[in-house]
């Protein structure tokens, strides 16, 4: 759980250096931020496994994965 957790934290620092940019659309930005993601997993692969795992957690330890991953998807709809 501490490499998820790990994974998580860094993510969440480079994304929370996205800022929205007021002259482009909408779908531009969102482009751009899921770009801006990607570079992230780009520069640290093993967390893109990780990432991806959590997306389908297993049972046992969906509410653990759950409460990590809320940071992220807080930040995520504030983004979105």
């Amino acid at each position: 759980m501490s490499c998820v957790k790990s994974c998580f934290d860094a993510l969440n620092n480079v994304l929370e250096g996205y800022s929205v940019n007021e002259n482009q659309t909408i779908l531009e930005n969102i482009s751009d931020y899921f770009d801006f993601r990607f570079s992230f997993f780009m520069e640290h692969p093993s967390c893109l496994g990780i990432f991806v795992d959590t997306m389908n957690p297993p049972f046992h330890l969906k509410e653990r994965i759950l409460s990590v991953r809320k940071s992220f998807d807080d930040l995520n709809l504030k983004i979105l």
